[in-house]
């Protein structure tokens, strides 16, 4: 079937903050909303909420800032996945997904968009993704199934938009934190602000409890999917979608 070829997403931060944060998240984040005065920078979407945002997203424009991208990228793979995967996996697809060519050609060519996560002024990971047109082809991966049609090529295609969540990278101090739940409401505004429907991510298909803490933030399991990325290495994914409810 169609669909994204990449991605890998850091579950492993959600999955941590999933087990303390769905309690504490009201009370933790009201002192910071009554103390803390927070203006909305002008790169960030309207639809964002700053009372509710702990971390600082700045874009990637220049090829200073995609040089630096590709270099934590390079450090944040090779501390994350040799749990999960061979070395010479890692290597292949930071050089494919995650070097600066890779980079720039997403961004220049694909209309990608990705943002260095920052708390204090201090990098904390960084984000990114895709949005993507009314009618583009998704193989068999409605919006909701009430919105897919058929062509007659046996390919489905969405009605409307939505936003794919490509990667959620955080440095190991820094997960456990709350950010990746800073950083799915950052993509809710966005989506708002953009006046799309719905954004959704892939998750490896053996990954139980990231599969439950995107759950527990509103996500479906909707398809599933394994994409060879070459060398004989495969993604073996689900794909999972949150609906994103318009601005008020």
């Amino acid at each position: 079937m169609g669909g994204k070829k990449t991605e890998v997403i850091m579950e492993e931060e959600v999955e941590e903050e999933m087990e303390v944060e769905e309690e504490v998240e009201v009370e933790e984040e009201m002192p910071m909303a009554q103390n803390q005065t927070q203006t909305q920078p002008e790169h960030q979407d309207p639809g964002l909420k700053p009372s509710r945002q702990v971390l600082d997203y700045r874009p990637v424009a220049t090829d200073a800032d995609i040089a630096r991208l590709a270099l934590m990228a390079d450090h944040i793979w090779h501390e994350y996945w040799p749990a999960l995967l061979e070395e010479a996996q890692i290597d292949y697809m930071v050089e494919r997904f995650q070097s600066v060519e890779a980079i720039t050609r997403d961004i220049r060519e694909k209309g990608y968009e990705y943002w260095i996560l920052e708390h204090d002024g201090q990098v904390v990971g960084y984000t990114g993704g895709q949005g993507e047109d009314a009618t583009a082809e998704t193989g068999t991966i409605p919006q909701n199934p009430s919105d897919a049609t058929d062509d007659g090529s046996g390919e489905c295609q969405t009605q409307g938009v939505r936003f794919f969540i490509s990667k959620i990278y955080l440095y190991r101090e820094d997960r456990g934190k709350g950010y990746a739940s800073d950083v799915i409401r950052f993509y809710e505004g966005l989506c708002r602000a953009r006046g799309m429907g719905s954004m959704y991510l892939t998750v490896n298909k053996y990954n139980e409890l990231g599969i439950r803490a995107y759950r527990a933030k509103g996500f479906q399991t909707i398809d599933s999917v394994v994409t060879d990325i070459g060398q004989g290495f495969v993604m073996d994914d689900y794909i999972m979608e949150k609906a994103v409810d318009p601005l008020d």
